[in-house]
């Protein structure tokens, strides 16, 4: 609920300063969009990623600590599969969080780095660990 809401927000903020501003009309008003739009809507991302990489782990770590205490058996037979899994949800969110934050704290890496090979091996490594190690996970 909280991460609809959240993202939602983001929308708001994106549809409001940045498609439907007048300021932002001019090709010039871009380092204006940039201050006012951008930063602060990658800001948010980094935020809103490492929280719910947060949240999956711990939510993860507990219940499976929880079904060792109660439902041993089970846990016994799916210990390793459990645990997989708990962290195989949680590393997409937080390999974004760390890219992101890393990205936004060296502009000479970003700049550095802003050829169609860095992009094509960004979307690839990415595509790799957050949908295929989930889902092969």
């Amino acid at each position: 609920m909280l991460t609809g809401v959240l993202f939602f927000v983001i929308y708001l903020v994106y549809i409001t300063r940045g498609c439907n501003s007048k300021d932002f009309s001019e090709v010039s008003d871009m380092p204006d969009y940039e201050v006012r739009v951008y930063v602060p809507e990658r800001r948010l991302t980094i935020i809103l990623f490492t929280l719910l990489a947060i949240a999956f782990l711990w939510i993860g770590i507990t219940l499976t600590l929880n079904l060792r205490t109660h439902h041993t058996q089970f846990y016994n037979e799916h210990k390793c599969l459990l645990w997989l899994m708990t962290f195989s949800l949680s590393a997409p969110l937080l390999f974004r969080s760390v890219f992101d934050l890393f990205t936004k704290l060296d502009e000479h890496f970003v700049n550095q780095n802003n050829s169609a090979l860095f992009y094509a091996l960004y979307n690839a490594t990415f595509f790799l660990v957050t949908d295929l190690v989930p889902i092969f996970g």
